[in-house]
């Protein structure tokens, strides 16, 4: 199952905004791209070596550059705070 490929490559489930996201990879999955891309897709995404300096979004529809950045401030204040309850006031990015 794709959510189980997910954590086991340590990714954390974002309720607040649906999203898979792990901090170290910078990775960002939406739950929409998860449905519609099948397990080897996900995988393949997940072993892609990425540069480590900006956010890899994996979404159906790319988010603009304010919610990319808005994105980027929250899973790094969430990471910061064990992930509890941060809220944002973001569009529906997906």
């Amino acid at each position: 199952m794709k959510m189980d490929i997910l954590r086991a490559a340590n990714y954390t489930y974002n309720f607040d905004h649906e999203l898979y996201f792990n901090r170290d990879a910078k990775k960002v999955f939406s739950f929409p791209f998860l449905d519609d891309h099948a397990e080897d897709e996900v995988l393949r995404c997940i072993s892609e070596c990425a540069d480590g300096s900006a956010w890899k979004f994996y979404f159906n529809f790319p988010p603009s550059e304010r919610v990319n950045r808005e994105l980027e401030s929250t899973l790094s204040e969430e990471a910061d705070t064990h992930l509890i309850g941060a809220h944002s006031e973001l569009e529906l990015w997906v």
